[in-house]
């Protein structure tokens, strides 16, 4: 597995920009139609990504209606939550200048990872076969 350091270009605070097929993933989901309304309309999110001693990663979402945390240690599984309020294990890697979230115990296959794309960091997240793209610009 690649080292992963606060030299990495994914770590800093990011602010959505726009995001390419987000109502089609929150649909195959199975949110219910209220919170894809909601979440449809939520368009300022921040994450912070650092990276910590011990080939950890901090990754904090925020928006006005919700704040996640997450400490993950490279290659090991934790409990995480994810958007459609699954409890589920998560093993974040990092390979090929990619964090990826594997996802196990969903009721289907999914899976999100973070990437740059030229400026941007890239988060996309996969569901059922289903993707979407968040494109977030750096704050700092």
């Amino acid at each position: 597995m690649a080292e992963f350091n606060s030299e990495n270009p994914l770590c800093g605070k990011w602010r959505l920009d726009h995001s390419e097929n987000f109502e089609e993933y929150i649909r195959a989901t199975g949110i219910n139609i209220i919170k894809r309304q909601l979440a449809k309309k939520i368009s300022h999110i921040e994450q912070t990504i650092q990276s910590l001693e011990g080939n950890k990663v901090y990754i904090k979402i925020w928006s006005r209606v919700l704040t996640k945390t997450d400490t993950y240690i490279l290659g090991q599984a934790i409990d995480e939550e994810i958007l459609e309020g699954e409890k589920v294990k998560g093993t974040m890697t990092y390979e090929d200048g990619k964090l990826v979230d594997s996802i196990q115990g969903s009721k289907k296959p999914a899976s999100n990872s973070r990437f740059m794309e030229g400026d941007q960091m890239v988060q996309e997240f996969t569901y059922d076969g289903v993707s979407c793209k968040r494109f977030y610009k750096r704050m700092e």
